[in-house]
Order: C-alpha cells, then sequence, then structure tokens
C-alpha cells in the first residue's frame, strides 16, 4: 500500500499527494512499514558494490559506511521534524495537520533513500548525482497535500526543500567527520 503511494509520487509528484492525501495515514505506521525497512535495504545495499567486485572496501570500512547511509536519514527525520514544526507554527495547531507534516517529511526523505540506494547499486555512475535535485519538485507539489497557509506557503516549501537536501548531507559530513580513520 504504502510503496504503491511512493511510486505514484516518484512517477507523477502531484498525483502522488493527491492519492496520498485521500487517506489519514500514521505517521507510526508509515515509519514502520515503510521508512525503516527501506533504510536497512540502503544499509544492506551498501554490501553490494563489494561482493560484486565494483569496490575494493574491508568488512569494518564498510559496516561503518552502511551505518553512516542508516543514520543520516533515520537522525534526519526528527531534525528535520522538529524544525518545521517549531518554525512553521502552523503546523501544530492540531494533531492531524502535525501527523501530515510528518508525513510529507516521510516521503520525501524515502525517495532520497532510494536515490542513495541506486547510487549504492552503480557506484560512480554521475547521473545519481544530480538525482537528489529532484526533491526539491516532490516538495513543492507537496503543497496539493498540506494545508499550508497562503502567506507562508512558498518560505515554507523552500525552507523544506533545501532543508530535505542540506540535513541528511550535513549528517553524513558530520558523521565522516567524526570517524576520520574510515
Amino acid at each position: 500500500m504504502f510503496f504503491g503511494k511512493l511510486f505514484k509520487l516518484l512517477a507523477s509528484p502531484k498525483v502522488g499527494w493527491e492519492e496520498i492525501g485521500k487517506y489519514s495515514i500514521p505517521n507510526n505506521l508509515l515509519l514502520s512499514k515503510m521508512f525503516y525497512p527501506c533504510l536497512a535495504i540502503l544499509a544492506i545495499s551498501k554490501f553490494v558494490p563489494v561482493m560484486l567486485g565494483y569496490i575494493d572496501m574491508d568488512l569494518k570500512n564498510l559496516i561503518v559506511y552502511a551505518m553512516i547511509d542508516f543514520v543520516k536519514f533515520f537522525v534526519s527525520f526528527f531534525i528535520l521534524s522538529l524544525i518545521a514544526t517549531s518554525l512553521f507554527k502552523f503546523t501544530t495547531e492540531n494533531e492531524t495537520e502535525t501527523n501530515k507534516l510528518n508525513n510529507y517529511v516521510v516521503f520525501n526523505l524515502t525517495i532520497l533513500v532510494i536515490i542513495d540506494f541506486l547510487k549504492n547499486l552503480v557506484p560512480g555512475f554521475p547521473v545519481f548525482d544530480l538525482f537528489p535535485l529532484y526533491i526539491v519538485f516532490v516538495a513543492f507539489c507537496g503543497k496539493i497535500y498540506l494545508n499550508i497557509p497562503e502567506n507562508v506557503m512558498k518560505s515554507f516549501l523552500t525552507t523544506m526543500s533545501i532543508l530535505l537536501i542540506v540535513v541528511p548531507i550535513g549528517i553524513e559530513y558530520i558523521l565522516n567527520f567524526m570517524l576520520p580513520n574510515v
């Protein structure tokens, strides 16, 4: 159910957000049935290029890089949710709007997880480095799903589009900085 909505969102963001908006999906269900399994698959995908012989890396470094891939998105969800609800007070007016905002973050981050998954499967393919920019379009189409007041719509969507790209990259950079021997 969730993956079908996700692939609609990937294929056509406007149609995908409209489809997602038809249902009231509890955020904890979305996290446990879609986001966390995708994170686990992302971490496992880090091993594929080594197993196929494309990359030569020892097991210790491989495990650390797999954990970094997992942690950067796991922590990003909580940071983005906190930033969005604290910066934009309209999102905390009721439980439904907060749930929708968190679902918005989860779906967008899951798209980034899929992009990283593809980058892990085909390392060194430069086109995949441009794919995260697609999230800007998907995030802007999310205005269909969210009930954003017109006076803050552009600032909210612009801020969230930038943060969706910058926060995971920032966390990855910090983790790589903290683990210099890797």
